[in-house]
Parts: structure tokens; C-alpha cells; sequence
């Protein structure tokens, strides 16, 4: 498996574009930069099968309709951040200097579910806490955590659909059972390992007291 990663957008989003030996893939969040990620798209030939969504917030999202319409993509989102994704209300960008954001979902995924994208199989969790809907996708050693999961830190929960309670619990109980090894690629910022982010993270000793 390969996984590249860009900075993209106004929020620095980390956009992967991951795909298997045979060059079949998708695209996680792309934030913005559309250009960049269409030249490196065709420049390696990568076949695209979908562009998955970890959540709706706007800074994810801003280059998803170019994406989808320059490869006929289809657009994966949690079920329960359809709604958000098709909101501009809802995923923020009407209150940001951006472009009204009103997108369609074309498939609904659901927590646990498994999905084959050429040789890679993908497993999607459901981690809400930043937004109803949010996602982690485990692709084999690799686990992208969007924005419930970062080096040092958790997500926010201060915006319209969040939950601490809801992400204390998604940490604790969906991403801390999981392999040590696992190799984190968050939504913004660098990368890290499970286990490091198990010991050394203040955020999540904080929730881990919480729940003693």
C-alpha cells in the first residue's frame, strides 16, 4: 500500500490519497488544492474509486465536488453526517470566507463495515465526538483518524453537533483497544504511533481519569 499525503486548503487539512500496487485507491478529505491533487491523480495513473469523507466540516470538503466531477467519483460519508455534508449551515462553510458547500452523499457508511478497494480492505469505525458522523478508517497497519485523533491532542467538541462525551467515549472505547503499531494519520498535523498516543497524549490521560 501507498499512502501520500498533501496539505491542502485553509485549514491545512491532511488530504491521503492511498492505493494498492496495482494503482487502484481513493481519496480521504480532500480540503482544497485541487489542482495539485488532479496533477498527481493522473500523473500516476492512479485509478480512483471513491472519495471518503472522515466528516462534514468544510475545510475537508472544499474540493470534493472538483474531484468528483474531473474522475465520476462517488462521495462516502458516516450516515450520520450525511445531513452536515449537504448543509452549508451545518458544515460551517456558510460562516467562512468560502464557497457555499451543498454535496450529496453517494453512499451512507455505516460503523464496522468492511469495504474492498482493490487489494486494500478498509474498515470504517465510528468515532463521533467532533461530529455526529465522524470516522476513523483502518487500512492495515494505517489507521486515518480525521479529526477525533491527533499527535498530542484530541478533537475540538465546541462546534455545532460535537460531544465530548461522545469522543471521550469513541477514544476510549473504539481507537485505545486497537494495535499499538498502528501508524496514526490525522486530519491535520503530523503523524504518530497508536501506542505513543497511548502513553503520551494529555488529552487522553485526561479522559482516562475521567473514566477511573
Amino acid at each position: 500500500m501507498n499512502l501520500k499525503r498533501f496539505i491542502v486548503g485553509v485549514g491545512d487539512v491532511n488530504c491521503y490519497i492511498i492505493n494498492d500496487r496495482n494503482n487502484v485507491g481513493l481519496i480521504v478529505d480532500p480540503g482544497g488544492d485541487k489542482k495539485k491533487l488532479i496533477n498527481y491523480i493522473k500523473d500516476n495513473d492512479i485509478d480512483l474509486k471513491a472519495i471518503v469523507l472522515t466528516h462534514y466540516h468544510y475545510d475537508h470538503i472544499l474540493a470534493v465536488e472538483d474531484l468528483k466531477a474531473e474522475f465520476n467519483l462517488d462521495v462516502w460519508i458516516h450516515e450520520e453526517d450525511v445531513e452536515g455534508l449537504s448543509d452549508a449551515g451545518i458544515n460551517l462553510s456558510a460562516d467562512r470566507p468560502v464557497k457555499n458547500i451543498n454535496i450529496k452523499a453517494d453512499r451512507a457508511l455505516k460503523d464496522g463495515e468492511n469495504i474492498c478497494i482493490g487489494e486494500m480492505d478498509l474498515e470504517i469505525i465510528h468515532t463521533p465526538g467532533h461530529t455526529p458522523g465522524g470516522i476513523c478508517i483502518k487500512v492495515e497497519n494505517t489507521l486515518l483518524t480525521g479529526d477525533t485523533l491527533f499527535k498530542g491532542s484530541v478533537g475540538r467538541t465546541d462546534l455545532f453537533g460535537g460531544s465530548y462525551d461522545k469522543l471521550l467515549d469513541s477514544v476510549i472505547n473504539k481507537l485505545l483497544p486497537l494495535d499499538d503499531n498502528l501508524r496514526v494519520y490525522p486530519g491535520h498535523y503530523l503523524s504518530s504511533k497508536l501506542g505513543i498516543e497511548k502513553k503520551r497524549n494529555p488529552k487522553i490521560q485526561r479522559m482516562l481519569r475521567l473514566v477511573d
